[in-house]
């Protein structure tokens, strides 16, 4: 077990790793830093972890979709919820995107202010818990053995539950606020005949720039040890495109292998949901396991460096 001393004997601040630092892999050869990701990944048992995150993310689908429904309510912008779940649509396996809709008619009409507040309840605590596991994810990953406190845990789980429900719901307005601005700037332009291509990148490009943000912030603000803020590192990189090809991996695998629905059946959407919630934890605790392996060589050199120095 990896111990805490490294970062108890060595300074920790966030100047002490450069972008240089990161991208150089902490001074590890490519073959010793793949090694040691490979070896963290079955220690630490992040594929177990990536279930555990499927189900809590699972089970926060709901009162999430009844929050983004009361939102919805409240913005002053026309067909805000269809233009989003089309947007959705074109990249999600049918399956998890009519499971969506389902949903969201089953609750059009019945969302009250008491439904809303104990939707939001609900939402707080089960991604309370979804954060704090991950937190444990990237505490071993970082070599912690000493996680946070319990009220500091939980407060750090429902900062972030917060965050990114604000992220989310700025990506869905850039979701809804993008195709009209791009339609118009093409035509100004006159260039109607990339307006196909474009909107694909655009799409992807909300989805992936959600993403880098996204797990840059967990990345920064979940571990247990001071680490500084990179938008750009390894682990949010392999987080992001790995992210982004396990949806148009799965959407392309559901669509094109009937079977898959013959075996789930009405339970398909779910089933599908599921594999992507997993797959997408999969991706954000490697991309983590990925900064801390990088982070826990540069602190051990320097640890290293000052044992020699004194």
């Amino acid at each position: 077990m990896l111990k805490t001393s490294r970062y108890s004997e060595a300074p920790t601040g966030s100047d002490q790793v450069t972008y240089a630092q990161l991208w150089s892999l902490g001074g590890l050869s490519f073959r010793e830093f793949v090694i040691q990701s490979v070896r963290g990944f079955l220690r630490l048992q992040l594929s177990a972890r990536s279930a555990a995150l499927a189900h809590y993310a699972l089970f926060s689908t709901a009162p999430l979709l009844i929050l983004i429904l009361a939102v919805s309510a409240l913005l002053p912008i026309e067909q805000f919820l269809e233009t989003t779940l089309k947007a959705v649509e074109a990249g999600m396996p049918a399956n998890i995107v009519s499971l969506i809709r389902k949903q969201i008619s089953g609750m059009e009409g019945s969302i009250n202010v008491t439904l809303t507040v104990g939707s939001a309840f609900l939402l707080m605590t089960t991604g309370s818990r979804l954060f704090r596991t991950f937190g444990q994810g990237l505490d071993g990953a970082y070599g912690v053995d000493a996680p946070r406190k319990f009220f500091a845990a939980r407060l750090i789980s429902l900062l972030m539950v917060f965050l990114l429900l604000v992220l989310l719901l700025v990506t869905m307005v850039a979701l809804v606020f993008g195709p009209p601005i791009m339609r118009y700037l093409l035509r100004e332009l006159q260039l109607e005949w990339l307006q196909s291509p474009t909107y694909l990148l655009a799409r992807w490009g909300l989805q992936a720039g959600f993403m880098l943000v996204a797990s840059s912030l967990l990345y920064w603000i979940v571990p247990s040890v001071k680490v500084g803020y990179y938008l750009v590192s390894p682990g949010s990189l392999v987080a992001t495109v790995g992210s982004v090809a396990a949806t148009i991996g799965l959407g392309i695998y559901v669509d094109s292998f009937h079977r898959f629905n013959e075996i789930y059946g009405t339970l398909g959407g779910i089933a599908a949901l599921l594999i992507w919630f997993h797959l997408t934890g999969v991706f954000l605790l490697t991309g983590g396991l990925i900064n801390g392996t990088i982070h826990q060589s540069i602190i051990g050199k320097a640890t290293i460096d000052q044992e020699t120095a004194n």
